[in-house]
């Protein structure tokens, strides 16, 4: 046994579950393909209630005594599993913590599916020697199949008949968790966002794009349960962005370029910028023409040379030649929201990570920029701490690496990290018709629906033409919508401020994890959003759904 998973036990017998999980997480570090190590963290993510990773643990143990789904050719277990009974114990062990962990994630028809491939499988089934243990995992199966069942009609019952993709909708629904996205061992790592080092970094790296004297600063919320930031974190500070002048309405305060942009492929845009190209079949004419990637197996374009290596020099290295259709498959789904683009944005920011041989949260242009965290809402009586989120992001998760040519098993690319980065893109990301943008800057400007600057998206695109300004395909500007005083917070709406409270509210508290307490909000009836947490979430419909 090793010393990491030695001692990780230990924590575990004390209770103290955080050291148990970083204590099995260092060992994973130095022996990635032990299965006990996957599966002792199992079970640590169980009682810790991040059973999304629960599951994903258990399922890489598994795999590794099987050699069932995930590649794992350096994998000694799976010769041993039929000489060895305590692989096979570990084995049994495994898939009760994936249909464990599935079922309190909230997904019971994917458990289903778990415990009837142990049970109906020819050879894993006859590990299961104890009558106790058989009489568990066929009380747990049915139990699944009735909470599915359960969920099913209840839902049924909730969405109208009129509704055409009625049963689409319900499948869709049945395929989401809920987390509460609380990772511990990440804290530390949020709370160095506002740092006065990461502040100073901000303004250095900021400064060459302004065109008025504005600073970053540190933000403090006098009501943690209400933010009017991206994200309601673990404490009441938030980075901002102030004037140090006063600045006319009208004014270009700055003007940035996209960190990335990405697109779904369904029409021909460009790999890079997601500039409409001619397309193969000039579907496009007036376009610019295709420039193919200069590798004579990757069918890429983009619409120049200088796209072609940027995206090159950025990320393109490791998707050159690569087969994306399998992640498209799963992005054509639907089955993620708002956020159906994301997978994309996430395989480039994992090939960056590789590129730079670190973890994608280390990337420089991301570790500034927060992440969804639902917050407690105003009523106490109906505390809710999660939220909806979404299964098939363990099936985008894999694939991304499957295409990467990265191990399921190193822990610089952890299931924890690609949750925590869907968390940053889907609060921070800019939607355009047909594609996504990323920026660094823009997405420190916190929430007021009493805003003092609008953004403006700079495309040749068609559908989305912007005219007088000189651009880069995709910059964003900003723009006071008002005089800003010196000294005031440059603030934007993260929704439509003309609509109602209680749409407002439909719009910040699933998307952004936030109710707004800015004075428009405190003066308008309703006086509290209760409501938006008094029904599942997968009932609360923003406009843009």
């Amino acid at each position: 046994m090793s010393n990491h998973r030695e001692k990780g036990n230990e924590a575990f017998k004390k209770g103290d579950f955080v050291s148990s999980w970083t204590l099995y997480t260092q060992g994973l570090s130095e022996d990635p393909i032990d299965p006990f190590l996957w599966c002792n963290r199992s079970l640590v993510n169980i009682k810790l209630e991040t059973f999304e990773l629960g599951y994903m643990d258990a399922l890489k143990a598994r795999d590794l005594l099987t050699s069932s789904s995930i590649p794992n050719p350096n994998s000694p277990y799976s010769t041993r599993l039929l000489e060895d009974i305590t692989l096979q114990n570990l084995l049994i062990k495994a898939y009760r913590r994936m249909a464990e962990s599935m079922s309190l994630f909230g997904v019971s028809q994917r458990a289903v599916v778990i415990l009837e491939n142990l049970l109906n499988h020819p050879t894993y089934s006859k590990y299961i020697t104890n009558n106790k243990d058989k009489e568990d995992f066929n009380a747990m199966l049915e139990n699944c199949r009735n909470k599915s069942k359960s969920t099913r009609e209840t839902l049924t019952r909730s969405i109208p008949d009129t509704n055409t993709s009625k049963q689409e909708y319900i499948d869709k629904c049945l395929d989401m968790g809920s987390s509460n996205f609380d990772y511990p061992w990440d804290r530390k790592r949020q709370e160095n966002r506002c740092s006065d080092a990461n502040i100073q970094l901000l303004q250095k790296e900021l400064t060459p794009y302004l065109q008025c004297n504005v600073s970053v600063g540190r933000v403090t919320f006098a009501n943690s349960n209400s933010s009017n930031s991206s994200s309601s974190g673990f404490s009441s500070f938030q980075i901002g962005v102030f004037s140090e002048d006063d600045i006319p309405e009208g004014m270009v305060i700055w003007k940035e370029e996209a960190f990335l942009v990405v697109h779904p492929y369904t029409i021909p845009r460009c790999h890079h910028c997601a500039r409409r190209i001619r397309g193969v079949n000039n579907e496009h004419p007036e376009a610019p023409p295709n420039f193919k990637c200069e590798k004579s197996n990757c069918d890429e374009v983009f619409c120049g040379k200088q796209c072609y290596e940027m995206a090159e020099s950025r990320y393109h290295t490791h998707l050159c030649g690569k087969d994306l259709q399998p992640l498209l498959s799963l992005v054509h789904q639907g089955k993620s929201g708002n956020n159906d683009k994301n997978p994309m944005m996430l395989l480039k920011l994992f090939a960056i990570a590789k590129i730079k041989k670190t973890s994608p949260l280390d990337v420089s242009n991301i570790r500034y920029l927060s992440q969804f965290h639902p917050s407690k809402p105003s009523s106490p009586s109906i505390y809710n701490t999660s939220t909806t989120l979404p299964a098939i992001l363990i099936d985008y998760y894999l694939e991304t690496l499957s295409i990467l040519g990265i191990s399921p098993y190193d822990v610089k690319y952890d299931f924890w990290i690609y949750i925590t980065l869907f968390n940053i893109l889907r609060v921070n990301v800019f939607g355009s018709p047909g594609y996504l943008c990323l920026y660094r800057f823009i997405s420190l400007i916190n929430h007021s629906c009493q805003f003092n600057i609008t953004t403006l998206h700079l495309t040749s695109n068609d559908e989305d033409r912007t005219p007088k300004y000189e651009f880069e395909e995709n910059d964003m500007a900003v723009i006071a919508s008002r005089e800003i005083k010196r000294g005031e917070q440059i603030l934007a709406s993260y929704c439509d401020s003309s609509i109602n409270k209680m749409r407002r509210g439909m719009v910040l508290v699933p998307t952004y994890g936030f109710e707004c307490d800015c004075e428009k909000c405190k003066n308008e009836d309703p006086k509290d959003l209760s409501s938006l947490y008094s029904v599942p979430l997968w009932l609360i419909k923003t406009p843009e759904e």
